[in-house]
């Protein structure tokens, strides 16, 4: 059955999956940071990148980008039969444990970010592991269960720090386990084996800022200071801070991003201590769902229904351990249940398959395509908005943008912005880009793209002809600059 659940879901996210190149968020850097074992943006994700590394070449189909999304759904995937495993070790029925996992397969910000190069999917499927090793162990003392929970947490160290919420409810786990007859020398050993290969793997950070021929790097220090303040995350810290508008307001824009659906699992994670009929896995389950939402309340950015995902895994297992509750209960609650359990999950997957925005994706991907079309020989790209640098960026490093030089010169139209570019025009200096550690060969031509920029260089008396839409090439003739049409 988990396999048969791998495979349905994952035949859903494969028929939705994004087809090439996202202009959204962070997606871009990721399709390509690891085909070209760069570094991604803090806290680096140094397993997601390595695991990037190996599937994008290993699997020989489709773009590099089409491969790091076909990534992210195969982690969605497992993710999900590892659900279904962690129910089954609870005691519940195949048919309520087979629908609560599909239920969160649908759930349609998960199935968004299951077909696009992202990293939660990868965090989940370790945090489940996780939870359903320590469960198994609990339940039934089996030995290789909990070696399988420290490995996959002692993986997890080295890809998201959400996995630190998941601790205090796993050391609860060990805590009421009674240590099982005590933790003998060999599991120490593992632990302590796996813990270490968790941290060392933000090695690879320091490997590649100190590599002069890395392709995409975003620090070029390798020193501890350099890399404690990458790996903790510091530049995101001023984001966490009691919201300014109140905790209520903060909670509404909260479900306003995740969807009432997702805001639903999550309720149902916080009320695991009532749902799960094992008490001490319900607690656990309860105060992971609460550390992960109080974060969420108190963590200012704007996209933060990814970091819900843990807590609508658990709401998951609440629920359908609340359902076989009521199937138990007797004959006639028992037909109701079991109804449900068919019902829900089935709707959810006919009623969300839009969730995977796919007309989107197939725009964003025709875009890039047309910006790149939009320059007939090398040239450079001048861009302020991060989602568009690192959809160009992803073009650039794999699918031959570089061949062919296109490059990506990411600034704001600042007044000193604005002088670097037309200053690289006029061929009096060369465009830096930090992150590819050299500069932009002289004398390519230039194209800017978006209003921003087209309002500052019209306010510097530069004439404007779009190459095309939202795209204008930048010429310089007598040392004066102008914009003509293509």
């Amino acid at each position: 059955m988990p396999g048969g659940l791998a495979l349905g879901s994952g035949a859903a996210y494969l028929a939705t999956l994004s087809p090439g190149v996202r202009v959204e968020t962070d997606v871009g850097e990721l399709q390509f940071v690891g085909y070209v074992l760069g570094t991604a943006h803090p806290t680096g994700y140094p397993l997601h990148t390595m695991l990037s590394w190996a599937f994008t070449h290993a699997v020989p189909l489709g773009t590099v980008a089409w491969r790091a999304n076909l990534l992210t759904a195969v982690s969605a995937s497992a993710a999900v039969a590892v659900l279904y495993i962690a129910l089954r070790a609870l005691g519940l029925g195949w048919v309520v444990s087979a629908g609560g996992a599909v239920a969160f397969a649908a759930l349609p910000s998960w199935w968004r970010y299951s077909v696009m190069a992202e990293v939660y999917s990868l965090h989940v499927l370790l945090m489940g592991v996780g939870f359903a090793g320590l469960i198994t162990w609990l339940r039934g003392g089996e030995r290789r269960a909990l070696w399988a929970a420290i490995a996959a947490g002692g993986l997890a160290l080295g890809h998201h720090m959400l996995i630190g919420l998941c601790l205090p409810g796993a050391a609860w786990l060990v805590w009421r386990s009674r240590w099982r007859n005590m933790l003998t020398m060999k599991d120490g050993l593992w632990l302590a084996g796996w813990v270490g290969a968790g941290v060392g793997q933000y090695g690879y950070l320091a490997w590649r800022f100190a590599d002069e021929e890395a392709r995409f790097v975003t620090r070029t220090s390798a020193d501890l200071g350099t890399l404690l303040e990458y790996v903790t995350g510091s530049v995101f810290h001023g984001y966490l801070q009691w919201p300014a508008a109140g905790p209520w307001q903060r909670v509404h824009d909260v479900v306003a991003d995740c969807g009432l659906q997702t805001a639903a699992a999550v309720t149902l994670g916080l009320a695991a201590p009532v749902l799960v009929r094992d008490r001490t896995v319900g607690f656990a389950l309860g105060l992971t769902a609460a550390l992960h939402v109080g974060t969420a309340v108190v963590y200012g950015i704007a996209d933060i229904a990814p970091y819900l995902f843990p807590a609508a895994w658990i709401g998951a297992v609440a629920g359908a351990s609340g359902l076989h509750r009521v199937t138990a209960s007797g004959r006639s609650w028992g037909w109701a249940g079991l109804a449900v359990a068919l019902s829900l999950p089935t709707w959810m997957v006919a009623s969300n398959a839009d969730a995977a925005e796919l007309g989107q994706a197939r725009s964003e991907l025709r875009w890039v395509e047309r910006v790149t079309g939009a320059a007939g020989r090398d040239a450079v790209f001048v861009v302020d908005r991060w989602e568009q640098a690192v959809a160009l960026w992803a073009h650039h490093h794999t699918e031959g943008g570089r061949e062919r030089g296109l490059w990506v010169h990411a600034d704001k139209p600042t007044p000193e912005g604005v002088d670097r570019v037309l200053g690289y025009a006029r061929g009096e200096h060369v465009l830096e880009v930090p992150e590819q550690r050299e500069d932009i060969p002289p004398r390519l031509e230039v194209y800017c793209i978006g209003l921003a920029w087209a309002r500052a260089l019209r306010a510097r008396g530069v004439e404007l002809r779009p190459a095309t839409p939202g795209v204008f090439r930048v010429r310089v003739s007598d040392g004066a600059p102008s914009l003509r049409s293509r």
